[in-house]
């Protein structure tokens, strides 16, 4: 097909744009483990679905990527006054 050849690339780009996001104020929301899963599960899904052809490692990747997403995105505890 045409239109695979802009498949990885594009591909590459808006994981790149996903990682630059979780990068973006990372020490003052949950520091950079976020980043560095979000790092490894990108790895996976170009690893997986690129080199290997494999849909089920892309899908590990795609989760490890939205579970850090999802942690880098949730709301961090504030302490109360009084709380030590």
């Amino acid at each position: 097909m045409t239109g695979d050849r802009y498949l990885q690339p594009l591909t590459v780009f808006f994981l790149g744009t996903t990682l630059f996001l979780l990068g973006f104020r990372a020490r003052s929301r949950r520091g950079y483990g976020p980043l560095a899963a979000g790092a490894i599960g990108a790895a996976v899904i170009v690893w997986g679905k690129f080199h290997l052809g494999s849909n089920a490692v892309a899908n590990a990747g795609t989760f490890i990527l939205a579970a850090a997403a999802i942690v880098n995105a949730w709301p961090r505890r504030t302490r109360q006054e009084g709380s030590p």
